[in-house]
């Protein structure tokens, strides 16, 4: 008998590996090194970076910056002969082996690390005889994050695994730790990009039942949560200041009635129409959706729909919801009622 558990033990850590490092980070290096951007330009040394990801409204996604430029600084310093794809010096002269490896380290480290998040969260509850669902849904995040890797950015992979903290901080029972740690993760995301915007609104659509019925902790949670938005968005901006650029890079009007764009539009909503089917927490799920719809709006008016990493923070968290456990799902959502009950008894 113990032996079993012990190999039982193992190969769930195996497939744990497997399904959050191994695959993803292969995933990862195939698009950086067999299916190179040619999106994204000028960008591939440390100058190139700053001029671009230090104007416009680039200039207050803070935390991606500084983390490339550092690490392309160590692997500078290390003076190694990195392989860069072939193509590389095509899309950027100055371009540097360091600084392209510095995005793909920081890519590969915190794409397992959002997998691994996620796969805690998946596995919380569950048996170990049925387990092998979660590992294979992760797997599937991270071939999806590798497709959007084609525009190689600083920050992308940095905020899924921010956001997927936030997954699990926001479906964990209702405390002044969670609390706390939650309204750090969304500082930090915020830091990161603007979609941060989706942590208070993944919180709203989990929690509201609680939040309507006016239960003390998940209200203490929506407001750190969005405060944490709030503040350190208008923070950056008071910083950076709120000339041209401040909100978005670039009006697109006509451009996105195109056959690519459209064809961005009808991937979001395929992927609306398998992700808001009945299940597990489908009530939630259309929460999120409907309080995603602004951004939605933003995309088809500032951005490209085509551009398939624009939809990872609104598809990721609906694969978690729809993929957990009802069971799992239903104990957690009703630890914070049972808690307000105790206290008012």
């Amino acid at each position: 008998m113990a032996v079993a558990h012990r190999m039982t033990t193992a190969m769930r850590a195996l497939r744990f590996i497997c399904a959050a490092w191994i695959l993803p980070a292969g995933f990862s290096l195939v698009a950086f090194f067999g299916f190179f951007t040619n999106y994204t330009t000028d960008v591939f040394s440390v100058p190139g970076l700053l001029a671009r990801y230090e104007g416009s409204v680039f200039r207050y996604r803070v935390l991606g910056r500084e983390l490339v430029v550092t690490v392309a600084g160590w692997l500078e310093a290390w003076n190694v002969a990195w392989p860069v794809p072939r193509a590389l010096t095509l899309f950027d002269p100055s371009a540097s082996a360091a600084t392209y490896w510095a995005y793909v380290l920081v890519h590969l480290v915190c794409v397992a690390a959002g997998c691994s998040l996620l796969l805690l969260t998946l596995r919380r509850g569950r048996s170990r005889a049925d387990d092998g669902a979660s590992e294979l849904v992760v797997a599937g995040v991270g071939l999806l994050l590798a497709l959007s890797a084609f525009v190689v950015t600083p920050y992308d992979a940095l905020f899924f695994a921010l956001q997927a903290a936030a997954i699990g901080l926001t479906l964990r029972p209702a405390s002044t730790l969670t609390t706390a740690a939650l309204a750090s993760v969304t500082v930090l995301a915020t830091l990161t990009r603007e979609t941060a915007a989706f942590l208070p609104a993944l919180y709203l659509a989990v929690h509201h039942r609680e939040i309507l019925a006016r239960v003390p902790a998940r209200l203490a949670g929506l407001w750190a949560t969005a405060g944490a938005f709030v503040a350190t968005y208008a923070a950056l901006r008071s910083i950076y200041g709120w000339r041209g650029g401040s909100v978005y890079y670039d009006i697109r009007g006509t451009d996105n009635l195109a056959w690519t764009a459209l064809a961005g539009s009808a991937l979001l909503l395929a992927s609306m129409v398998l992700l808001l089917a009945p299940g597990p927490r489908q009530r939630v799920r259309i929460w999120y959706a409907v309080l995603s719809l602004p951004y939605v709006a933003f995309v088809h008016l500032f951005a490209a729909p085509w551009e398939w990493r624009l939809w990872v923070p609104i598809v990721v968290p609906l694969i978690v919801l729809r993929a957990m456990q009802a069971r799992a799902v239903a104990e957690e959502s009703a630890a914070p009622v049972v808690g307000a009950r105790a206290q008012q008894g």
